[in-house]
């Protein structure tokens, strides 16, 4: 995306103002731990909340909409993590006015893979693809179509985006049919042994056995075998201590089998 010329100006300050709570050893210790996937300044997401409050009041509040988005779009391409974050912020204090060119530009820089990585995937899932599906049908199968994507980060969207709203169910600010959906992205990328994409499903299908048990132990029997330890770890953890020992065992049984089998 090229940069509206009025707003470099503003992109080097938000810049600059992350860069002012830098710190070199934390720079190190969250690409460290980020294992290089991403870039960082070496910010702290508290501290980054703070930089952003300050920014929206003083800097961007005031910015048109179409103008928000196009700093946050712009943000969102730069090579530091924090800098993407402060882009993400921006989306999230327009949850009614995320449309499908937004989402459709995010698309495009996960497929390219200028955006990657579970911080990141989980981030614009929460702050922008959640407020796009929110209460919407048309939305919500558009973001679904992810689960068949070759991308790994978009396949964990297409179950991440929902987390927060598959505790409600079928109820609002959901509809009819939302959680069978949710099961139907799950049984695609369930079949991804990429670990990313299992533990993505698995925190789904924590979400929806709060809304329907009975779904979510149907699920687990039926895809047994497609479970990584660690996914199916996170499917259960809402469960009581029996239950999740019952499953875990049956889990490690049914692995056995598989492995002295093959």
């Amino acid at each position: 995306m090229n940069k509206i010329p009025s707003l470099l100006p503003l992109i080097q300050k938000v810049q600059a103002e992350i860069q002012k709570v830098a710190n070199p050893e934390t720079k190190i210790f969250i690409e460290k731990y980020m294992k290089g996937i991403e870039t960082y300044r070496g910010v702290k997401y508290t501290q980054m909340k703070d930089v952003f409050k300050v920014l929206w009041a003083n800097d961007i509040k005031n910015l048109s909409t179409e103008l928000k988005k196009e700093l946050a779009h712009a943000l969102i391409q730069e090579e530091h993590s924090e800098d993407r974050y402060i882009g993400l912020l921006i989306f999230e204090k327009l949850p009614k006015e995320i449309n499908l060119e937004d989402v459709n530009k995010f698309q495009n820089l996960f497929e390219k893979g200028h955006l990657r990585g579970w911080a990141t995937t989980d981030l614009t899932s929460s702050r922008v693809f959640k407020n796009f599906v929110k209460g919407n049908p048309k939305n919500t199968d558009h973001i679904a179509t992810w689960k068949d994507s070759d991308n790994i980060w978009l396949q964990r969207a297409s179950c991440v985006s929902f987390v927060v709203l598959a505790k409600h169910g079928d109820k609002a600010p959901n509809f009819p049919g939302f959680l069978k959906g949710r099961i139907d992205t799950c049984e695609i990328t369930i079949n991804n042994p990429e670990r990313f994409v299992q533990l993505g499903t698995g925190w789904l299908l924590r979400e929806i056995g709060i809304a329907d048990k009975r779904m979510l132990t149907d699920f687990i029997s039926s895809n047994m075998e497609e479970f990584s330890r660690e996914g199916l770890r996170y499917a259960i953890e809402k469960l009581d201590t029996e239950e999740q020992k019952s499953i875990l065992d049956k889990h490690k049984e049914k692995s056995l089998k598989n492995k002295f089998s093959a």
